[in-house]
């Protein structure tokens, strides 16, 4: 009997049973996770209803939550006379009459005179909602009785509806960081040790939105990217908070959880329930990127609130949208695209115990998810300089940019001078002296060592969907070729390559290299086809004035090969591949 076959069948047959997030396949549920996105439409409008700072109601959503991982506490009429252990399954009474199933929220030691269960996704939504947004229905009864099959236990609520909360909040994917991120067994993890590193606290999150919300600094706090919201008034302070909990603290958690997801797979062990927990947390990243609001096909409520919706939003400006980029308006952005597929990849690796190849996923996710935020930097340095924005648009920028400074610090001297620059131009500031060719240029510096090129981020678009010209030119960069001798180990084959050597192999080869063999990683334009060798090897030009010609494949061996491109520009016409040395016609660099 083939029992992988039956596993693999058994795989589809769940994951199908699942509803879609953004056209992903969730190997788990995570209804539950995905909204998340409406707590931050409700702290969206709480704070403007409220109208003022520091704001009590948009901060009791931010901190109390009010949609996911919904439970109420019961209190027992008698003490437990057995422990529950967590997850434990319980049937009772909604208020309308209904059956209602819920879990034991914890593991609830005999003699406990209470008993947290968690509701069904979307069920009883209280927390700290306003109360035209609440949703009783799925409430439990007030009084009544509950059982897991052998106990019935007898309760009631007396705060009513006031006992139900939320066990995920928006504050706690920041406050949860030193514990998950930092200090666990597996710790620490990649992202999360690039924020602790730039700004010197494991809760900077936290710490940014309690100052904005308080018009207070945290300048004595961080190490590095500190803010005096003191300087700006109502709208500055909500643009920090909003932009931040959507687009840049749920984006450093949903990252989280994809780490913590290769950290928890099973090497070799395809198609096993061993490695359940760490599809859940797989699906978990997705959930928390997406959010529940774009729906099944990624298109509903304009993206939603989430790191997808800046994604969408972004490409429009940039002219990066559509599955191959390039165009100013679509259905997703190309980032988003390229995602959709990492996501699936990273999953099915993981069923398929393929631990390393879902770790090569992860850090290709960790690559791309800056990109919206890169672009979101950058459109507000442009309007800024060209001085179209007032506060708002200048909070907007900064706040982007604290979400990406670290990962550009991150990457040695080069990127610890360019966080420098960007900082200085893009910090919180009601007289900021923004020089957007300057935060450009430091952006563009370290694109190769962030695993991203020009062409992914694209150029900032008018209203006639031009690039801007000097001075304020906002045309894309153009991406180099990778380095040629950069090396990288060819996985399973106990071979290293350079990135030259892979630019010429069979056409075939190079694409599994690039997919499966670690290429893709070490040499991103040459998987892309930059720099594709299209030079013709007996192709000649003229290398000197008394008219001896030289043909691509003799440059191509030349010791003085740079030299002879820099002095004769036929040189260049003739072979342009070559003069950047990503041309070789020798073994063993061509394979077929």
């Amino acid at each position: 009997m083939n029992y992988k076959a039956l596993a693999l069948a058994a795989f589809i047959t769940k994951t199908y049973a699942l509803d879609p997030i953004a056209k992903y396949e969730p190997g788990s549920s995570v209804v539950d996770h995905s909204l998340m996105d409406l707590d931050q439409k409700s702290l969206e409008a709480a704070i403007p209803k409220e109208g003022t700072f520091p704001s009590v109601t948009g901060m009791a959503i931010y901190e109390q939550g009010g949609h996911s991982k919904s439970y109420v506490t019961l209190t027992l009429d008698v003490p437990l006379p057995v422990a529950i252990a967590k997850k434990t399954e319980f049937s009772g009474s909604d208020i309308e009459g209904n059956l209602l199933k819920g879990k034991a929220k914890d593991d609830t030691p005999k003699g406990s005179t209470t008993l947290k269960l968690l509701y069904e996704p979307g069920k009883c939504m209280i927390g700290a909602l306003d109360p035209n947004d609440r949703k009783f229905a799925g409430c439990i009864t007030f009084r009544g009785t509950v059982f897991d099959g052998q106990n019935t236990l007898l309760y009631s609520t007396p705060g009513g509806y006031n006992d139900s909360t939320n066990g995920r909040t928006l504050q706690g994917f920041s406050t949860a960081v030193r514990e998950k991120m930092i200090e666990c067994a597996a710790c620490p993890e990649i992202n999360a040790q690039e924020f602790l590193d730039y700004y010197g606290v494991p809760d900077w999150g936290d710490q940014w939105i309690q100052a904005s919300n308080a018009g207070g600094s945290t300048l004595d706090v961080f190490d590095n990217g500190g803010a005096d919201f003191g300087q700006y008034e109502y709208v500055g302070k909500f643009e920090c908070i909003k932009k931040s909990t959507s687009y840049v603290q749920t984006l450093a958690y949903a990252l989280h959880e994809f780490e913590a997801s290769v950290a928890a797979c099973q090497e070799g062990l395809s198609y096993d329930d061993a490695n359940y927990d760490a599809i859940h947390k797989w699906d978990e990243g997705v959930a928390f990127y997406v959010g529940s609001l774009p729906g099944k096909d990624g298109l509903q409520e304009k993206g939603g609130k989430l790191h997808w919706a800046l994604a969408g939003k972004r490409c429009k400006d940039f002219k990066t949208c559509g599955p191959k980029g390039g165009q100013g308006e679509g259905d997703l952005a190309q980032v988003n695209y390229m995602l959709q597929a990492i996501f699936t990849k990273g999953k099915l690796a993981i069923y398929e115990g393929k631990c390393t190849v879902a770790n090569d996923a992860m850090l290709r996710i960790s690559q791309l998810a800056y990109i919206p935020l890169i672009q979101g930097t950058l459109r507000y340095a442009h309007k800024v300089e060209k001085k179209v924005t007032e506060e708002k648009g200048q909070a907007e920028g900064a706040t982007f940019a604290s979400g990406v400074l670290p990962h550009v610090h991150a990457q040695g001297p080069k990127g610890r001078a360019a966080a420098q620059i960007i900082y200085d131009n893009m910090k919180v500031s009601n007289n900021p002296q923004t020089d957007f060719s300057a935060v450009k240029e430091a952006f563009e510096s370290v694109y190769a060592e962030m695993g991203i090129d020009c062409e992914l981020i694209g150029g900032y678009l008018d209203d006639n969907d031009e690039f801007y010209g000097p001075p304020y030119d906002s045309s894309p960069c153009e991406s180099a070729c990778d380095p040629a001798f950069k090396k990288f180990a060819w996985k399973n084959m106990n071979l290293e390559l350079t990135c030259k050597a892979l630019n010429n192999l069979d056409v075939n080869v190079k694409a599994g290299v690039c997919k499966t063999g670690g290429g893709d990683l070490a040499c991103p334009q040459t998987c892309k086809g930059k720099c594709a060798c299209t030079d013709k090897k007996q192709a000649k030009f003229k290398k000197n004035a008394a008219g001896k010609l030289m043909s691509c494949g003799a440059l191509s061996k030349a010791k003085k090969r740079r030299q002879i491109c820099n002095r004769k520009q036929e040189a260049k016409e003739t072979c342009p591949v070559t003069c950047k040395n990503m041309c070789s016609w020798d073994p063993p660099f061509a394979l077929a």
